[in-house]
């Protein structure tokens, strides 16, 4: 039996909202911390797929020359700029030796396993009545020609063989505009990932913050946390502007900020932010598919009233500011591969242009483990651009740790000391 009677969460974000979620349900006492409004930082403005074939790690062969070469080319999507932060250089140093085949299929096996349950808490949240809208249509994948979509399905092969649902083939122009019609004709082929999923990450948090009030979960909003007690290699209680909390055991899952937090607590976590951007886009002819635009780093998601534009990824640059070459450089991709999407330059005519710092470690990998030193404190974060994805199955296995008191085998290669 568990010795638990009340956890603090720190974070509102997708990660910290399920992982609250899953706290509540072994009948916890559980208070939410959250900054902002829950759900409102990084976790908003992304595309929210839910996809356990495309569950794998950002550092990948050729990612280091594709970011270096690419941010020198004007509109890229992608960008490496260490001389926007010198003192990032040794964890892009430590994120380059993980670009390599070898670990990228070991990450990529890691995360398989984790997201084998992906949609299970989602699921349970349906059966529960929590109006949080799945669609099921899968994920396309647009290639402007044959070859690279054969050359990309190739890539997956590992994943058909662990027993996720791949296609052994492609398909042709006709095929793939029969499919999606919203598709230009420069797009000659592709392949759809026919059992993932997606959801409205913004919606989402909302749904479910507003499910955990009702469960009597306290959530604090706009609630800075300003420091953490910790005796007797226990914390205690966290001090935030709104007064002290006092816990029986502490959930760091603060995205960005984890990094800062669990320093308090002596635990160096290597997490760094990446960039992302999106923009929305409201249109009659939208996609019905999120689609992985080929190789580019842009994709698509359609939501209520049109589509969101997401990708980018620019490394040493933690601030939110808006990067307009990055933002061009999506636009002119998803141009390329979209039928009706608008011809503008002007940022100023992009509703809801958003940027977002999601928590990265150097091995892609996220960080789900407690922290060393302390018996009751623990981390649920940099979770890269998986988060919404994975929230629900890393606070499923992360609540049964706390609980049970023993680590899940599927947890082992998520450490907080592996670094």
């Amino acid at each position: 039996m568990s010795a638990l009677s009340s956890v603090t969460v720190i974070g509102g974000g997708a990660v910290g909202l399920a992982t609250a979620y899953y706290l509540r349900k072994a009948d916890l006492d559980v208070t939410v911390i959250e900054s902002g409004r829950p759900g409102r930082s990084t976790s908003w403005g992304n595309g929210g797929w839910l996809s356990p074939v495309l569950s794998i790690p950002t550092p990948g062969p050729g990612m280091p020359r594709m970011g270096i070469v690419e941010s020198f080319q004007r509109d890229s999507a992608v960008a490496v700029r260490p001389h926007a932060a010198p003192s990032m250089i040794p964890w892009l140093l430590r994120f380059a030796r993980h670009c390599t085949r070898s670990a990228f299929e070991s990450g990529s096996a890691r995360l398989g396993a984790l997201s084998r349950e992906m949609f299970d808490g989602f699921d349970e949240l349906d059966d529960l009545g929590v109006p949080v809208e799945v669609p099921r249509q899968g994920n396309l994948r647009a290639c402007l020609t044959e070859a690279e979509a054969r050359h990309q399905l190739a890539g997956l092969a590992p994943m058909r063989a662990a027993g996720y649902a791949v296609p052994d083939r492609i398909m042709y122009a006709e095929e793939i505009h029969e499919l999606e019609p919203e598709l230009s004709d420069d797009v000659r082929s592709g392949f759809n990932l026919p059992e993932e999923r997606h959801v409205d990450p913004g919606a989402f948090c909302d749904t479910l913050a507003e499910y955990l009030v009702e469960q009597g979960v306290r959530l604090l909003a706009d609630t800075r946390v300003t420091g953490v007690r910790a005796s007797g290699g226990r914390v205690t209680a966290v001090e935030t502007t709104v007064g002290q909390v006092r816990t029986d055991a502490l959930v760091v899952a603060a995205g960005l900020d984890t990094r800062l937090i669990a320093g308090w607590l002596g635990a160096r976590l290597p997490i760094r932010g990446g960039k992302g951007y999106s923009f929305f886009v409201p249109s009659e002819y939208s996609p019905s598919h999120p689609l992985y635009l080929s190789h580019t780093k842009v994709g698509v998601t359609p939501l209520k009233g049109g589509y969101r534009v997401l990708g980018g990824m620019e490394l040493a640059d933690e601030t939110l500011r808006i990067n307009p070459r990055m933002i061009r450089g999506m636009i002119r991709v998803a141009r390329r591969y979209l039928r009706h999407m608008p011809a503008t330059e002007s940022l100023a005519e992009l509703p809801d242009l958003w940027a977002g710092l999601r928590p990265m470690t150097p091995d892609g990998l996220p960080v789900i483990d407690r922290l060393p030193d302390l018996s009751n404190a623990y981390v649920n974060s940099g979770h890269g651009m998986l988060g919404v994805g994975l929230c629900m199955v890393s606070g499923a296995a992360l609540t049964d740790f706390m609980v049970n008191g023993r680590r899940p085998d599927v947890l082992a290669p998520f450490g907080a000391t592996r670094f």
